[in-house]
């Protein structure tokens, strides 16, 4: 029958549950660590037992621990020491297997994965932390199982891997089990732990900003439609810029927000996955609700912004109107042309003019989309960057365009402004919402009609805004990932109270017939079938013939000693009962031909042990009563 080393099990489980975490925070640790551990690999492939001393391995990790220390700082923190764990673990690895060694690997692997938590705590961490835990358990219960005997029957060892299963399995359910019942706080250790990133628009858009984010794939928000007619290619509105100096638009507007008792057109959920102040919104807001995060408040011109930047999983909920927008500022604040630029376009903008207000956008964009080519890399502007990209280059991406348009525009005294925020968006029919990403960031116009209000006007061209229809499974992972970010990251104290008021009301809502009195014993067998559960699972496990065998004579003093091969100790039983060794040495014949000749020999063993059993009584009795006889008790 084949054998397997326990020891060997654990070391690989170990192993793997090493480079799992590691897998994970790679990107985030500093490149000297590597350095570290390829040095530790060179030292044991250059020594000929192969095995680093423990005096060796900590002359190697010294270099890793002053660059830590030297490293060291609020900022760094969770890199660096993690960085640190894994020159330690790969100490660890080339060094002895023992088990002492084996167990302090399994907590340094615990380690690196409580780090990969606040470094990286998305859906993958979550494959991850199911397979370490798995590894994990499977590798201690063969770990404890090496200090027993030192190989195992193949029966054995596929048997001790289903129950470590079963106990990963019980250790999954009570750790989501209590995720969801302890108390919750408002900021905890993975408060900060999405790896995010800087938005892809902020209060100030200079050349070439918005383009550098165009090769980004991050997720900059999600926004789940919850009401309202859905647009067809939305633009997500979070600031409106009325300063432009030299190339570069900034928004200075007015804090002071205006109340106005309107219908919604639109309901949605915003969930920030980058860092900022300013929300995405697909429209005009109207009112905004804190659900999670630093307050929220909508301003003028229906833009909305945090009072803090957001540093936490959060969630905010608004309600807007569509365009076109009102004007919550006098539209003549957006008419101002600097003098350079108002000279140089006077006579293109005079060229434009048609009879009517829309007819003279129309022709502004038709004009810029056909003399002028969209590119990522214009190149570096010489001079004034709007009038270099207007009469020199003729190419440039949406900052350039939206620019050229809104002072044609003014030039024409038309109020103009530009706008950024997010184009599109990736739809996902699976969550019901839209997938903001940084290389859908974008900048675009707004006009103002006085008939109408503010409306938006996009004169980049079409090649600058396709995007690559997402495919299903892409939806179904990020799906999976607005799941996890819901329900992990943003599970607070308000949807746990949702959550715990949902059960409540659901037992409150069941039928009163339920209840009948004719019916108890359907509550009695509720409370009786948790009960039974307990007292079954508590329930000793039987023991098998030989475990009977050696407790037999354990209790009389002759325990099995550590090392001794059943044979030896049954020959050392035969030697101190040689009335008994005729049945020792069947009991133990049949014992071996069971586990290692696949023969069915357990009722024979059995009734050999209960033979042995009965004469040992008899003899233990026997004793007893010469005893008494040669001793007798007073009393």
């Amino acid at each position: 029958m084949r054998e397997v080393r326990p020891l060997n099990i654990a070391y690989l489980c170990a192993l793997a549950g090493f480079f799992l975490p590691g897998l994970l925070v790679f990107r985030e640790i500093p490149p000297a660590y590597f350095f570290f551990c390829g040095l530790l690999g060179l030292a044991a492939l250059f020594r000929e037992r192969r095995e680093l001393s423990l005096r060796i391995q900590a002359l190697l990790a010294l270099p890793a621990l002053a660059y830590t220390v030297l490293r060291l700082s609020v900022e760094t923190l969770i890199p660096v020491l993690s960085g640190f764990l894994l020159v330690l673990q790969t100490a660890k690895f080339l060094g002895p297997r023992t088990p002492r060694d084996l167990l302090q690997s399994f907590l340094l692997n615990t380690l690196l994965l409580v780090g990969a938590a606040l470094l990286r705590f998305d859906l993958l961490y979550a494959g991850v932390f199911f397979l370490e835990v798995l590894l994990t358990v499977s590798g201690l219960f063969f770990l404890f199982a090496s200090r027993e005997s030192s190989r195992l029957p193949e029966p054995s060892a596929k048997a001790l891997a289903l129950a470590s299963f079963g106990a990963s399995v019980a250790v999954l359910f009570f750790s989501g089990f209590y995720f969801l019942v302890l108390p919750r706080a408002r900021f905890t250790l993975f408060s900060l732990a999405r790896g995010r990133g800087l938005t892809g628009v902020s209060d100030r858009v200079a050349p070439g900003e918005i383009s550098a984010l165009k090769e980004d794939q991050a997720v900059a928000f999600r926004v789940r439609w919850l009401r309202g007619r859905r647009p067809q290619r939305p633009y997500f509105r979070i600031y409106v810029y009325n300063v432009y100096r030299q190339g570069v638009w900034e928004s200075r507007l007015p804090r002071r927000k205006r109340g106005r008792n309107e219908p919604a057109d639109f309901e949605v959920e915003v969930l920030p996955e980058a860092l900022g102040r300013g929300l995405p919104v697909p429209g005009y807001a109207l009112e905004v609700a804190t659900l999670k995060g630093p307050q929220a408040e909508v301003l003028s011109e229906g833009l909305v912004r945090t009072r803090e930047e957001v540093l936490e999983p959060s969630l905010y909920r608004l309600k807007g109107r569509l365009g076109p927008y009102p004007a919550d500022l006098p539209p003549e604040e957006f008419l101002y042309v600097p003098p350079e630029i108002r000279r140089a376009l006077v006579g293109l903008a005079l060229r434009l003019r048609r009879t009517s207000l829309p007819e003279t956008v129309a022709a502004a964009v038709a004009y810029l989309q056909k003399h002028y080519t969209y590119t990522l890399s214009p190149g570096k502007p010489r001079g004034e960057p709007l009038l270099w990209f207007l009469f020199s280059s003729r190419k440039g991406h949406c900052e350039y365009f939206a620019g050229a348009l809104t002072f044609l525009l003014r030039t024409l005294g038309i109020p103009a402004r530009v706008v950024g925020g997010y184009a599109g968006g990736e739809w996902n029919p699976l969550g019901g919402y839209y997938l903001l990403r940084q290389n859908q960031a974008h900048t675009w116009v707004e006009y103002f009609d006085p008939a109408r209000g503010w409306l938006s006007v996009d004169p980049t061209p079409a090649s600058g805004g396709i995007q690559v229809p997402p495919s299903r499974w892409r939806l179904l992972w990020d799906y999976l990932e607005f799941k996890w970010y819901y329900w992990v990251l943003e599970y607070d104290f308000l949807k746990q109270r949702r959550l715990f008021l949902k059960v409540g009301r659901g037992l409150e809502g069941l039928p009163r017939s339920a209840w009948h009195p004719h019916l108890w014993p359907q509550a009695a067998l509720l409370l009786v079938l948790p009960l039974l559960g307990i007292l079954l699972w508590r329930r000793p496990r039987p023991r098998s013939p030989v475990e009977e065998f050696l407790c037999l004579f354990e209790r009389r003093g002759l325990a099995r000693l550590p090392g001794e091969t059943l044979k030896t100790y049954a020959e050392r039983l035969c030697r101190i009962f040689p009335h008994l060794s005729q049945e020792i040495s069947r009991f133990v014949e049949l014992y071996y031909r069971e586990a290692y000749g696949q023969e069915k020999t357990r009722k024979a063993q059995q009734e050999l042990l209960e033979n042995l059993r009965a004469r040992l009584d008899i003899e233990v009795s026997q004793g007893l009563k010469s005893f008494k006889k040669k001793r007798p008790f007073k009393l």
